[in-house]
C-alpha cells in the first residue's frame, strides 16, 4: 500500500503520520499476522484511526517474529529440496554433486 493511498482511507480530521511512522505502519501491514485478507488496507487504516500509533507499535514485534519465522521456513524448504535432490541421486546411483 503506497502512503497516499493509506492517507486517503483516514478521516479529514485524523492526525496524518510522518514518513517514519508510515515506514512502521507499512511494516506491520505486510508482516502482522493479524493482517490478512481481503481487507487489509482497510484494517490497518481502521486500527490507525481508532487507536493511533501506540497500536501499531505495538503490533510491530510480533511483526518482526513472522517476518522472522517466514525466513526460517523459506531456509528449512530450500533445505528439505536439497536433501530431497540428493535422496534422488543416491537412488539413481550417482555421487552427490555428480552430473547428470
Amino acid at each position: 500500500m503506497m502512503y497516499q493511498e493509506f492517507v486517503n482511507r483516514l478521516p479529514d480530521d485524523a492526525r496524518i503520520p510522518t514518513n517514519e511512522e508510515y515506514k512502521t505502519i507499512e511494516y506491520v501491514y505486510v508482516w502482522h499476522p493479524s493482517i490478512n485478507g481481503y481487507e487489509e488496507q482497510e484494517q490497518i487504516a481502521r486500527l490507525y484511526r481508532e487507536f493511533g500509533m501506540r497500536i501499531i507499535y505495538d503490533m510491530e514485534d510480533t511483526a518482526r517474529k513472522m517476518e522472522s519465522l517466514n525466513e526460517a521456513r523459506i531456509k528449512a524448504k530450500k533445505t528439505l529440496e536439497d536433501v530431497e535432490k540428493e535422496i534422488v541421486e543416491l537412488i539413481c546411483g550417482r555421487k552427490t554433486g555428480e552430473p547428470e
